[in-house]
């Protein structure tokens, strides 16, 4: 907080201060000195922190996913040799016929 403080105070483009009478006069810069505008420092600083957290959740994404992707493959491969793939079972000759059909209709309201 202190640092946002600092910066807001050395700010010399937007900056005013006000005289003993109550009017605002803007700061004057001093030779040799840098512009600051804390606005747009401030906001260069959050964008650029925005740009940072995307691309460490993109990688952190794509760092899980291959996590994931190779410990399917490694139960994969644990469960291939004693792995018996389900038999459908048999129709059997006594299966329900249909021996009606009911027709829906919707209501408009």
């Amino acid at each position: 907080a202190v640092d946002i403080f600092n910066t807001c105070l050395r700010d010399n483009v937007k900056a005013r201060e006000q005289d003993s009478e109550g009017n605002y006069h803007r700061v004057e810069r001093k030779p040799g000195e840098a512009p600051l505008n804390s606005q747009i420092f401030f906001y260069e600083q959050a964008y650029s922190a925005a740009e940072e957290a995307a691309k460490n959740e993109e990688e952190s994404l794509r760092r899980r996913r291959a996590e994931e992707s190779a410990a399917r493959r490694e139960a994969e491969l644990a469960l291939a040799p004693n792995y018996v793939h389900p038999i459908a079972p048999a129709k059997s000759a006594e299966e329900p016929r249909i021996t009606h059909r009911v027709k829906i209709r919707r209501v408009k309201r």
